[in-house]
């Protein structure tokens, strides 16, 4: 039998090159990523022992998620404060039911349901994590990678598990960058209709999950964009009608202060307060952003998370707030970004990509004497590196297909070479 002779430096993929330097330690990496349910148990350990806070936002979204269970509707909204949508109070109240929605009441009398609570988020984040990225990749047209699977557990349980048990309290910075993803994947493979549904019901965990609605503009046919449009519309103000119809809504009445050395504060020096009409245009922005994304990818798979990505960095850059959780749905949608690697990404790519994995991390440690505006500066300059990275080396004729369809397409480029151009 015929050996193949190694490929000459200038054609060998960056990740071949590193899979080599490590094929010492191949019968251990072999076995650990065999079995990514260890991940998932660790991460249900590691869950366990960690000391995290109640906060008193999750402890009255829980209050009125027992409200909302309850059917006193006119209560929830009745004060401007309120800010989680129904999906959000409903999931806190799962988290801290009643009578346990007293912060001394909740430590007292259920330690051990304490430390059993986060064990069971802990797997439930992992199992989440290693199905979708294995979903993902396959609707995307990408083959099943256990290695990309085992890479995205390993980060989520040194970075994004730490940051959620020690600085949480608002499911909806979850919730948002998990329904974006959905929607994203949507629009790629051709369901624009769908991801318009699922971008508007986002907006159920809190109002900011509209800011994703650049995704739509995977389909720019102006009927169809018309129709998502409306979709869109509904499905962004159906969680709230009933809370409307109470006469009791004051989620809209709500100023937020204005944190100095926040962009905002350097925008705007003499403004006190930052409202609603400002919030507008901090969504504009920020959709804007994604469909910027949207236009120069068109539907390359990693439109998924790099259109929610840019619209999440541009609302943390014209936010008048910095506040640590902030940063968990940017450090989710970079874990999607490392599982949609694959054998022919360069190397910058690969850089980039882990580089945004590890910005929101290694600024909630505080392990840099960086800044919010630095941080996200950094962060935007590396999302654009990565955009023309993809822009002008990855194959656009992926766009949401499946392996077999992609396979009958390579079939037939080999068959006829002139019939298009491939990838470099």
């Amino acid at each position: 039998m015929a050996i193949e002779a190694p490929l000459p430096p200038e054609q060998r993929q960056p990740l071949l090159v590193v899979g080599e330097a490590l094929s010492r330690y191949s019968g251990l990496v072999r076995f650990v990523v065999r079995f990514p349910w260890m991940l998932v148990a660790a991460g249900g350990l590691m869950s366990a022992r960690m000391t995290a806070s109640i906060t008193g936002d999750l402890i009255r979204f829980a209050r009125a998620g027992d409200w909302l269970v309850h059917g006193d509707l006119a209560a929830i909204y009745a004060g401007s404060w309120m800010q989680g949508g129904p999906f959000e109070l409903i999931f806190s109240y799962g988290l801290l039911p009643a009578p346990r929605q007293h912060v001394a009441q909740y430590y007292i009398a259920s330690e051990g349901h304490l430390i059993g609570l986060h064990a069971v988020l802990g797997v439930a984040l992992m199992l989440c994590l290693l199905w979708g990225v294995k979903h993902l990749r396959c609707g995307v047209g990408l083959a099943r990678s256990r290695n990309l699977e085992f890479a995205v557990g390993l980060v989520a349980l040194l970075d994004l598990l730490p940051k959620l048990m020690w600085q949480g309290g608002h499911p909806a910075e979850i919730g948002i960058a998990a329904f974006w993803i959905w929607a994203g994947s949507l629009a790629v493979r051709g369901r624009p209709t769908r991801a318009a549904i699922v971008i508007g019901l986002s907006t159920g965990w809190e109002p900011w999950g509209l800011l994703a609605a650049g995704l739509l503009l995977t389909d720019r046919r102006p009927r169809q964009l018309l129709l998502n449009g409306a979709v869109f519309a509904v499905s962004a103000v159906l969680p709230y009608v009933p809370f409307v119809l109470t006469g009791h809504f004051a989620l809209f009445d709500l100023t937020w202060p204005i944190a100095h050395g926040t962009l905002i504060s350097v925008i705007w020096p003499h403004a006190s307060s930052f409202t609603w009409l400002m919030r507008l245009i901090q969504g504009a922005g920020s959709s804007m952003a994604a469909g910027a994304v949207v236009l120069a990818l068109g539907r390359r798979r990693d439109t998924v998370w790099l259109a929610p990505l840019a619209a999440l960095i541009v609302r943390l850059l014209c936010d008048p707030l910095d506040l640590g959780y902030y940063w968990h749905p940017l450090l989710l949608l970079s874990l999607v970004g490392v599982g949609f690697l694959h054998g022919s990404c360069s190397l910058s790519r690969v850089s980039g990509v882990l580089a945004l994995a590890y910005v929101p991390g290694l600024y909630l440690s505080a392990r840099l004497p960086w800044v919010n505006g630095d941080v996200l500066l950094f962060a935007a300059l590396v999302l654009v590196v990565v955009l023309v990275v993809l822009i002008r080396r990855e194959d656009p004729e992926s766009l949401g297909r499946s392996p077999s369809e992609l396979g009958s397409s390579r079939a037939r480029k080999d068959s006829n070479p002139e019939a298009g151009n491939g990838s470099s």
